[in-house]
């Protein structure tokens, strides 16, 4: 009686506080959660949970697919409780389980949709039991984060329930072996691609003997890192067959065909980076593991698309401007937006804003990811200029200057934002911001510096072409006829 009294108290001053907290404006995504586990430790096993929890783990791309499957749901009509506002720990899974609870603590959504920090597995799963489990991938990070993936593995199958039906990446040898016997499992994946090479050019691979006997793994091919797909020549120890797996991915046609236990089927693909069709992948899985309808699913990735807090794109003149999330002190996801970036056409400005915001405040001293992170793809020849800013902006030019980029490519400022004025636009087809997961506030104004530029550029141009085309005593449409007439450059 006296454990229900005090769920009861702990349930009704969250609900006070996140409504005083509203009200002044400030976001309820930890506080709340935090107070009702300090008033009832054990209140994220009592609050009433919605029909079906959903949570997704790993390393990188946890935030984009729950993203994913949330705008999917929503879409289909369900009402889904989710920590995409706020923290991943527990204290911010109380804040979102209660938000959606009713006074006497039942849940009114349908679904919960919960991303989980790694770390925190050990606080949540003893409490709440996920009927699905995604994970991502698991790849080391930086010293003072997630350290070995051997470690976040333990701490992950250290508390995973049994009953779980895990969904898992199949090209990831790490991640892949998550789970007990018991667990219930499916597998994503993507078939060979011809981007895809015998042996890795990334610095960072976690696993590369057997786990099972420690002979020296073959790859029958190589993605990045340690993803592709691998056998150890002397036990049955390998990469995984997918029940889910893209066999073809349509650039131009932003289609993505998926191979599924009923066939083949078509969605509207909605991005092209590598990693992202991984996590449309990983969203899909789950969604078909639902037993939603195929024709349902296709119609909510046709209106699905990622967060712009994440990847954005517009075009400015003849010049695009793009926003790259690189996560800070995150190796493999720097390392892949880079590589996306060096692949990209055209000529480019890469602006390098990667200071983590908690270690710029506190003025960290771990570098050590920098030399884990794949900064050689940076020497692509199509990457006229590099822009560095922060605190850490010599830490990031000397490690350019090791990758072999040369100075005159480079500038550097302490002040972020003054990377816009920087950059030099003459001949740029393409402009790239790289910025932390909790810089976007900042990286939005970098942005909108840049835009004011190109825009003041093109407002210039215009002005000179009219001028000309006047003094000329002709419009400037057939200005620029003549000229291509006559085979000049434009």
């Amino acid at each position: 009686m006296m454990q229900r009294l005090r769920f009861f108290c702990a349930l009704w001053i969250a609900k006070l506080l996140t409504r005083a907290l509203k009200a002044v404006g400030r976001p309820a995504t930890q506080l709340p959660g935090k107070t009702a586990l300090r008033i009832c430790p054990d209140f994220l096993g009592r609050i009433g949970r919605p029909k079906t929890l959903i949570a997704v783990t790993g390393t990188n791309g946890k935030t984009t697919v729950c993203n994913i499957l949330a705008d999917a749901l929503e879409y289909l009509g369900y009402r889904v409780a989710n920590n995409s506002f706020g923290s991943n720990l527990n204290a911010g899974i109380a804040s979102t389980l209660l938000a959606d609870a009713t006074l006497s603590g039942k849940a009114r959504a349908q679904f919960a949709l919960l991303e989980v920090d790694e770390r925190s597995s050990r606080l949540i799963y003893p409490f709440i039991t996920p009927d699905y489990l995604v994970c991502t991938n698991l790849f080391r990070d930086s010293v003072g984060r997630n350290a070995h993936t051997e470690y976040i593995a333990y701490v992950i199958n250290s508390a995973l329930p049994p009953v779980t039906r895990l969904i898992l990446n199949a090209d990831d040898l790490v991640s892949s072996m998550l789970g007990t016997p018991s667990n219930p499992r499916s597998y994503f994946g993507i078939d060979r691609l011809n981007s895809d090479t015998p042996t890795a050019d990334s610095l960072s691979r976690d696993i590369i003997v057997c786990a099972e006997c420690g002979s020296l793994l073959e790859y029958e091919y190589v993605r990045y890192h340690h993803l592709g797909k691998a056998h150890c020549p002397n036990c049955t120890f390998g990469s995984h067959d997918s029940d889910y797996l893209v066999t073809d991915i349509d650039d131009a046609g932003q289609i993505l065909t998926l191979q599924t236990p009923e066939g083949n089927l078509p969605f509207r693909l909605i991005a092209h980076s590598i990693f992202n069709v991984y996590n449309q992948l990983a969203a899909l899985a789950v969604l078909l593991e639902l037993g939603i309808e195929h024709e349902r699913l296709q119609a909510a990735f046709g209106a699905v698309k990622l967060a712009e807090s994440r990847f954005s794109e517009e075009k400015i003149g003849d010049v695009s401007l793009v926003m790259q999330l690189a996560k800070g002190q995150n190796a493999i996801a720097c390392s892949r937006a880079f590589d996306y970036i060096a692949g990209a056409p055209g000529r480019k400005a890469v602006i390098l804003n990667l200071d983590d915001y908690f270690d710029a405040r506190g003025g960290s001293e771990n570098i050590t990811w920098l030399y884990d992170c794949d900064y050689e793809y940076l020497t692509d020849p199509s990457i006229a200029q590099l822009v560095l800013g922060g605190v850490r902006s010599y830490d990031h030019y000397l490690r350019l200057l090791i990758a072999g980029v040369s100075p005159e490519r480079m500038e550097r400022t302490r002040d972020e934002q003054d990377t816009a004025d920087l950059v030099d636009l003459e001949g740029i087809d393409a402009i790239y911001i790289c910025y932390d997961v909790y810089t976007v506030p900042m990286a939005n104004a970098v942005r909108d510096r840049l835009r004011a530029r190109l825009q003041g550029r093109r407002q210039e141009g215009a002005g000179t072409s009219t001028e000309a085309a006047a003094n000329a005593g002709t419009k400037p449409g057939v200005e620029r006829d003549a000229r291509a007439g006559r085979g000049d450059a434009p």
